[in-house]
């Protein structure tokens, strides 16, 4: 998904009194907000009856509005079992923040009730501008 930081680089300071920036931001969060609820449908269109995972980079907190919105319904894998911050991004900064330390969570592994989230890690090292989540699942029994 779209990531935010997209509007806020458009910032300007005479953009924040004239109103343009704000204009742009609010653009953006509705484009953000349209993008996740499509990818949300597209997920619920394509239930089948089976179990369901939904992985990768949503350029978003849980704590995001908008992540709230259309996919609090799944457990959030680290929500449920890991530890820590879990932080995922940026891991290759090269302004004010010291490379190799991320401090974002917008990388997530979700899972619908059919399964049960037994530990969820986040990796240690940096093989591109995110750190890997990796989760242990078990299919829950259906007796």
């Amino acid at each position: 998904m779209n990531s935010p930081r997209h509007a806020f680089s458009k910032l300007r300071l005479r953009s924040i009194f004239t109103g343009e920036g704000s204009a742009e931001v609010d653009r953006f969060l509705t484009e953000r907000r349209q993008e996740s609820r499509l990818a949300r449908n597209h997920v619920r269109d394509g239930q089948t009856g089976l179990p369901q995972l939904v992985v990768g980079d949503f350029n978003m907190p849980v704590s995001s509005s908008v992540f709230r919105s259309h996919w609090s319904d799944l457990q959030s894998a680290f929500d449920t079992a890991g530890f820590g911050y879990g932080y995922t991004f940026p891991c290759d900064t090269k302004r004010s923040w010291p490379p190799g330390v991320p401090f974002v969570r917008i990388d997530h592994i979700l899972a619908d009730e059919n399964w049960s989230i037994e530990h969820c890690r986040i990796g240690r090292r940096n093989g591109s501008d995110h750190r890997m989540i990796a989760a242990t699942l078990s299919l829950r029994s259906t007796d």
